[in-house]
């Protein structure tokens, strides 16, 4: 005669109950870690030299820019980054010529010269022209890309006085544009700085002379 064998109901509900917990702590533990693999890492920055951040303020005459460019070997990223800079320079002396324009701009209108004041205009565009080609790179840096480009960063400085100098030369290039405008203050003013830049540089780069217009004038 079999006997039968009460069922301890616990017994029966307690492998249920830890499978049910296994699945959720495997559930959970799959769910934190795809969690984490999933989150994406944020791009590396772009490297940037600290001298490129903190480009010298443009005063006491002189001008800064900086460009970068990216290229398929050095000298390709130099010469785009360089001419962006320019670009940027050239606006700078456009600004600066309009200021020297604006100080003998009424004299040559008052000749009643037409031609006098197209030559005058002329000499407004050589002179931003012959500043730009003096601005120079006084720093750089290239570093190769993860594509296998290069980015290089150029810091350009222009000596200000390049433009009096260029100004004044052209000016007295021109002989009755010279007569119509030294009587006045702005060609005395235009005349010492462009002496000032002559003498500091201690040699002879291009017209002035008159003596070095007699000496610096004693």
């Amino acid at each position: 005669m079999m006997l039968s064998r009460g069922i301890d109901s616990s017994e029966g509900t307690r492998a249920p109950r830890f499978l049910f917990l296994a699945v959720c702590a495997a559930c959970l533990g799959l769910g934190l870690a795809t969690g984490c693999k999933s989150k994406p890492k944020p791009p590396p920055q772009p490297f940037v030299p600290s001298w490129y951040e903190e480009t010298p303020r443009s005063e006491g005459g002189n001008v800064y820019k900086t460009a970068q460019a990216v290229g398929a070997n050095p000298v390709v990223s130099e010469n785009l980054a360089i001419n962006l800079a320019r670009q940027e320079m050239a606006l700078s002396i456009d600004a600066r010529v309009d200021v020297m324009q604006r100080n003998f701009q009424e004299q040559i209108e008052a000749a009643g010269d037409l031609e006098l004041l197209q030559r005058f205009q002329d000499v407004n565009t050589i002179v931003a022209s012959k500043t730009l080609h003096g601005s120079h790179v006084i720093r750089k840096e290239a570093y190769l890309e993860a594509d296998g480009t290069y980015r290089t960063f150029v810091l350009m400085e222009l000596d200000g006085r390049e433009l009096d100098l260029n100004y004044y030369n052209e000016l007295k290039r021109v002989e009755e544009l010279e007569t119509r405008l030294r009587s006045g203050e702005a060609w005395a003013e235009l005349e010492r700085k462009a002496l000032e830049l002559r003498k500091e540089r201690g040699g002879d780069f291009g017209p002035i002379t008159d003596k070095e217009i007699m000496e610096g004038r004693e």
